[in-house]
């Protein structure tokens, strides 16, 4: 799975917000997920491997949650195989005043990653 990384001067070893952004040879938005981590280690491995097992027709997890695959793997994988870009942006880091999960919250609102379009995959 090949992807454009935009860091935006995040320090990857502290908890951050991540999207992935997904658009087609035309540059219609495909996909827009916005998603929280600890460090750069889950957008950056981990959604390869989940898309790259997807691909393979392999489980989520053999015992528990086979068919676990979050909606944003499956789009990714799509994208995958459509040939379409993909852009990982780092957003930016928690401060230690800041809840990650409120923070989360602002940015699926500010980059519109939530509602009633195919695209919108915060559910």
């Amino acid at each position: 799975m090949d992807f454009k990384i935009v860091l935006n001067d995040v320090n990857q070893e502290t908890p951050l917000i991540y999207m992935w952004e997904i658009h087609k040879s035309n540059g219609e938005v495909f996909g827009r997920y916005v998603g929280k981590s600890k460090d750069s280690d889950r957008p950056l491995k981990r959604y390869k491997m989940n898309v790259m097992n997807l691909l393979a027709g392999k489980p989520y997890h053999k015992i528990n949650k086979p068919d676990g695959y979050r909606v944003i793997h499956k789009k990714l994988a799509e994208a995958v195989a459509d040939n379409h870009s993909i852009t990982l942006t780092f957003l930016c880091n928690k401060q230690e005043d800041q809840n990650i999960n409120d923070l989360e919250r602002y940015w699926i609102n500010e980059k519109n990653c939530s509602g009633g379009e195919s695209w919108q995959l915060n559910g």
